[in-house]
């Protein structure tokens, strides 16, 4: 994995979200896309990924790096 110009951008985007609180953010979705049970979910799901991206790169990278792929590589 040597990182691309797409992991950056998304990382990015990922620590702009999590610099907002949560219930801040989830508010101002729901605010911008109007009341209801699906908007609310949306609203809630969008201000939770950026914590499951931040574990899910964490992984890929430490998997990456375990020597059982290095030698399926090869």
């Amino acid at each position: 994995f040597f990182g691309s110009w797409a992991d950056a951008v998304i990382m990015r985007a990922v620590e702009v979200t999590m610099s907002v609180p949560p219930l801040l953010l989830s508010l101002t979705l729901v605010t911008a896309l109007g009341v209801g049970t699906g908007q609310i979910a949306v609203a809630i799901g969008a201000t939770s990924v950026a914590a499951f991206t931040r574990v899910m790169r964490a992984e890929v990278l430490r998997v990456r790096a375990a020597p059982y792929v290095e030698a399926a590589i090869l």
